[in-house]
């Protein structure tokens, strides 16, 4: 199969396997892969039915996520929750959020910890509470997702109040 895309996934799926990324991350990436390998290359079934306006099951993951963002979770943890297969939730909560479970977790985990960096926690603390596997995994993520560092977040935050900005 020549495929530049497809094999531009699974290289992805393997640097994240290689990082030590989480299981969301890592099943969100074989599955968007094994999706497109099949939708490409494999032979449809017409009688699965498509992904249509999911509120409710995106909804139910959606609060469990905000309720504990720090949990290493599964797609299959989340599709349990959500009532659906873990290929309709990946499609449907894309479409009703507008980005992944992973992406979704990942923005709530970096939320978090920006509201935790305001104490004077170490950001080792930080990184664990948020669900980041170590310090740096969490400086890699939130620099990717803030553009700084959590230190230069935290020396940021800790201006005064009447500090112009």
């Amino acid at each position: 199969i020549d495929d530049p895309d497809l094999a531009g996934r699974l290289a992805k799926l393997h640097i994240l396997t290689e990082a030590g990324e989480g299981r969301l991350a890592l099943e969100t990436a074989l599955t968007e892969a094994i999706s497109l390998l099949i939708a490409r290359h494999g032979a449809l079934d017409r009688s699965v039915r498509r992904p249509g306006r999911e509120s409710g099951p995106v909804a139910r993951v959606r609060v469990a996520i905000e309720a504990h963002p720090e949990r290493d979770v599964g797609l299959d943890d989340l599709a349990a929750i959500a009532g659906l297969s873990r290929y309709h939730l990946l499609r449907a909560f894309r479409r009703e959020v507008g980005v992944t479970p992973h992406a979704f977790v990942t923005g709530r985990r970096v939320a978090r910890a920006k509201r935790l960096l305001a104490d004077a926690e170490p950001l080792s603390g930080v990184a664990l509470a948020c669900g980041f596997y170590d310090q740096s995994h969490f400086t890699r993520t939130f620099k990717a997702w803030t553009g700084i560092t959590p230190g230069q977040y935290r020396a940021g935050s800790a201006l005064p109040q009447d500090a112009p900005s």
